[in-house]
């Protein structure tokens, strides 16, 4: 009599190796698009405050590990232009007041550290945030970007009212 006794294979040991497989791609291919999407960690900053989580968000303007980078949104209410610098008083919107310096770098003036809404600061921009020269237009607003690593300057993101 023939033996019929065949040893049963387990029911699942064909498909644990697709299940492993299927769920290590799926892992990986999740690291390495999260790895796309995210900033890479010399990245600067452009004041955005419709970014998905209301914070400001990564531009190309300010080159700054994001670990030494601060910045200051609100009502600039103090402000004074000396030869070699400005000085900058930042009411913030987290109600602080900071107080900033822009060198000039032998400029006449630091509108080599402003930008416009994000945007590279012109000559002809100072109409748009004083009434005068080195007087400021009434409730200016503006990101101040400050980077603490010691050789990178601030920035200053004019924000003035748009009609």
């Amino acid at each position: 009599m023939p033996n019929t006794y065949r040893q049963q294979q387990p029911k699942g040991r064909l498909v644990r190796p697709f299940v492993f497989a299927f769920f290590t791609a799926g892992l990986l291919g999740c690291t390495a698009m999260a790895a796309q999407d995210s900033p890479p960690p010399e990245a600067s900053v452009q004041a955005d405050a419709s970014a998905p989580s209301g914070r400001l968000r990564p531009s190309p303007q300010l080159a700054c590990d994001r670990n030494n980078l601060t910045s200051y949104s609100g009502v600039v209410s103090g402000y004074r232009v000396d030869p070699d610098n400005t000085h900058f008083e930042i009411s913030t919107d987290e109600d602080t007041v900071e107080a900033l310096a822009v060198d000039h770098d032998g400029q006449a003036d630091g509108r080599a550290h402003y930008l416009l809404w994000g945007a590279p600061f012109t000559a002809a921009d100072f109409a748009q945030i004083e009434k005068s020269p080195g007087v400021l237009i009434d409730g200016m607003r503006a990101v101040a970007w400050v980077c603490d690593d010691g050789k990178t300057p601030p920035v200053i993101d004019w924000q003035p009212k748009r009609d």
